[in-house]
């Protein structure tokens, strides 16, 4: 069993080039998220809507 107290350790280790690639692919999915909400704003807004 596990001790809760203690952190957690990743069992294996990801080369820098691992890293990289999952960074430029959470960057590229967050900018698409934003770009989703900013769309969805506009199209409220156009509507007369309103947002906030």
């Amino acid at each position: 069993m596990t001790d809760p107290e203690k952190p957690r350790t990743l069992r294996y280790k990801l080369t820098d080039a691992q890293l990289a690639r999952i960074r430029r692919l959470n960057r590229e999915e967050l900018e698409k998220l934003s770009t989703a909400f900013a769309d969805a704003v506009d199209l409220y807004q156009h509507q007369g809507l309103g947002f906030w």
